[in-house]
């Protein structure tokens, strides 16, 4: 249970941070949202990482309930 509450607080944190880095509005300039649609792109490969965790512990608490 350490690995998935680790896993959770991480997710929670990663939230967080994208909720506040990548917010934007009507008056935002051009050139800074082509900046965050780049700065996306990477943050899409690291929730594809927490992605592959997450169904690793799936597996995982799905062979220990067996």
């Amino acid at each position: 249970f350490k690995e998935a509450n680790e896993t959770y607080a991480k997710l929670q944190k990663q939230h967080e941070t994208i909720r506040t880095k990548f917010s934007c509005d009507k008056s935002t300039p051009l050139e800074n949202l082509t900046e965050l649609l780049q700065n996306l792109e990477k943050e899409k490969q690291r929730v594809l990482e927490n992605k592959r965790q997450v169904q690793s512990l799936v597996s995982k608490s799905k062979s220990i309930v067996r």
